[in-house]
């Protein structure tokens, strides 16, 4: 596999060959080489009221040593379960991380709105592990508008 094509039939199945599950237990460590990303869970598990959400950031400590920690940070109201972490190596040497390691920072806000507040449940709330996720339908639906739009044949990639 060349790429990983957000339109393919075969998505999950070829995600599931580039990925591995690593459990890695408390007083042990895992090394994020170079360039390498990798999903983690946090130990904690949260749960947010319909008046807050959050906000995932790194730790400025970690950030100086190459470490990126998220590139998905918000938590929307309601949120319940585990936060999944997406740890990048940016610098030029591995780093062994370890369970238990205060990598991350949680910032928890209030939502203030006009009008009633109807949270939508999230496809990740009650979440025990991280999780691959798919594009929304709609997504997809819009790419295919635009190639049609701009005159482009669609091909699918066997």
């Amino acid at each position: 596999m060349t790429e990983l094509d957000p339109k393919s039939p075969n998505r999950k199945i070829d995600k599931l060959r580039y990925t591995d599950r690593i459990y890695v237990p408390i007083g042990d460590f895992f090394v994020l080489h170079p360039r390498q990303f990798v999903l983690g869970e946090t130990l904690e598990w949260i749960h947010l009221s319909p008046t807050e959400c959050a906000f995932v950031t790194s730790r400025s400590s970690w950030g100086r040593d190459g470490l990126v920690i998220a590139t998905a940070i918000g938590v929307h109201p309601t949120y319940t379960g585990i936060l999944t972490l997406e740890l990048t190596n940016v610098g030029e040497i591995p780093l062994k991380l370890y369970p238990g390691l205060a990598i991350a920072q949680l910032f928890i806000a209030e939502v203030t709105r006009t009008g009633p507040l109807v949270p939508s449940p999230s496809m990740f709330s009650v979440s025990t592990r991280p999780e691959i996720a798919d594009p929304a339908q709609r997504e997809l639906d819009m790419i295919d508008a635009f190639a049609r739009y701009r005159g482009l044949e669609q091909t699918q990639d066997k």
